[in-house]
């Protein structure tokens, strides 16, 4: 692309996603063209825009922005599309989960921003559950996930700790 073009599509983006506070971020490949205009028409009913970005100008932008964190940007890769709402991220993530409960497996949710923190698919999916969407509990989801998958990765390592002491012959 030219540099002309490419200063355009920069500028774009940068007025376009200035004044966000949070975004889902999914790989839309795979969905016909019929499925994606259905998708845009259902989330425009919510309050939710779809953007198409191009990964390596969307990088850019996003890495310069200090109100973001750097690992933000690990999730453009591939074929890329944000959602965002003016009622913040909780209300695209909804509108997205809405979405593939009717058309399972047609998008894949790599991520989001949410008040300055990345949450991955698994914490935006409390969304999708029925939970409240306020702030506050999202916010503390998000602080308690480390603590979380260190207690998983514990329970599982117990696990295969006593499979293998059973395995050697060892009894209490």
């Amino acid at each position: 692309m030219s540099r002309e073009l490419n200063a355009i599509i920069t500028k774009d983006i940068e007025t376009r996603f200035a004044g966000m506070d949070g975004c889902v971020v999914f790989d839309y490949q795979g969905l016909s063209a019929g499925d994606t205009v259905e998708l845009r028409r259902r989330l425009r009913q919510d309050g939710v825009l779809m953007n198409v970005v191009q990964n390596r100008l969307s990088k850019r932008v996003f890495s310069e922005r200090e109100d973001i964190p750097g690992e933000f940007t690990d999730l453009f890769r591939g074929p890329t599309a944000l959602l965002t709402s003016e009622e913040g991220a909780l209300r695209a993530s909804k509108s997205i989960a809405n979405w593939l409960k009717e058309n399972k497996d047609s998008v894949e949710i790599r991520g989001g921003l949410f008040e300055g923190k990345v949450l991955g698919p698994l914490l935006l999916a409390f969304s999708q559950v029925g939970l409240p969407a306020d702030k506050e509990r999202v916010a503390r989801i998000s602080e308690a996930f480390p603590e979380l998958l260190l207690l998983l990765i514990f329970l599982w390592l117990g696990s295969f700790v006593s499979y293998l002491l059973l395995s050697c012959g060892y009894k209490n």
